[in-house]
């Protein structure tokens, strides 16, 4: 089951589950749960007396559907913080390949919520209400459509002015964004998304930050990209990087973490 098709309880039980995990891989207990949750809840702001209604309720309380995205967000933030390497001793000392879990400064998520039926299913992208992903800062530029072949890197890219509004639509992707931009609190940091089929996601990737992705599994990935410009053919906001030949402590050919 995937976090698009969870009730609003399934989604909180999964938080549970996650944290208890999170404090179990960092040696603490894991009756003391709520710790991990607090530290994946900062940004999100979800109560966490509405968390224990729906925990511990027998019938699932009736929740706004801002809860059950913000209830999405804290699983991505938990599974980010499970999923990245916390030492040296977990990277075996590589200091070419690296996965922060803290978020890089500016970089918003935004789960995307699938609705299927018999016909199909209908997943709703991006809307002008929605002021955190469009808004006077963040403006539509164009839509475009790329996509990546099973083996294909592509990487790096970056923009002066330009923000990217990144979502896989078919198969699977790993959007990787290294933090180059010299006055960020999170300079040198790298974050990993996988994104796709079983985890649709917006993100924002703000300019400055070094970005590229790669198709995961053996089908091509689908991305679509809403820039808050239109590409401009004579002077590109451009900035491109070798994948391989370059700075940045990331291996795209590492998968064994």
């Amino acid at each position: 089951m995937t976090e698009a098709s969870m009730n609003a309880k399934a989604l909180a039980e999964r938080v549970r589950e996650l944290s208890r995990l999170y404090q179990k891989k960092t040696g603490a207990n894991p009756r003391f749960w709520r710790r991990a949750f607090a530290v994946a809840n900062r940004g999100v702001g979800i109560n966490e007396a509405t968390l224990r209604r729906l925990l511990y309720n027998d019938q699932e309380p009736r929740v706004r559907e801002k809860t059950r995205r913000q209830l999405t967000r804290v699983i991505g933030e938990l599974e980010a913080m499970l999923g990245a390497p916390k030492s040296e001793a977990e990277t075996g000392g590589d200091t070419t390949h690296r996965v922060d879990r803290r978020r890089i400064d500016g970089v918003k998520l935004k789960p995307l919520k699938l609705i299927p039926d018999s016909r199909g299913f209908l997943m709703e992208y991006l809307r002008n209400d929605d002021g955190e992903f469009f808004n006077d800062e963040l403006p539509f530029g164009q839509v475009y459509v790329t996509t990546c072949y099973p083996g294909v890197i592509k990487a790096w890219h970056a923009h002066r002015h330009q923000y990217d509004r990144f979502g896989c639509v078919y198969g699977m992707a790993k959007l990787v964004l290294y933090d180059q931009r010299a006055e960020s609190p999170t300079r040198g940091l790298i974050n990993e998304f996988v994104v796709g089929d079983l985890r649709p996601m917006l993100i924002i990737i703000p300019p400055g930050v070094q970005h590229g992705f790669t198709a995961v599994g053996e089908s091509t990935a689908v991305m679509i990209n809403v820039p808050t410009r239109v590409y401009d053919y004579e002077e590109p906001d451009e900035q491109r990087t070798d994948p391989h030949d370059n700075a940045i402590p990331y291996n795209w050919k590492k998968i064994d973490r």
